[in-house]
């Protein structure tokens, strides 16, 4: 179900080239460089 993940405001880093203009779903679970992460 697409409401369990709010639409925001995209990052003015996005940029708007290959996307549709508008807002961006939030992940549900993000990371970056991450090491030894355990999800349970």
């Amino acid at each position: 179900d697409s409401s369990d993940w709010p639409v925001i405001d995209p990052l003015p880093s996005y940029g708007r080239g290959r996307e549709l203009p508008g807002g961006r779903h939030r992940s549900l679970i993000y990371g970056f460089n991450l090491t030894d992460v355990v999800i349970t």
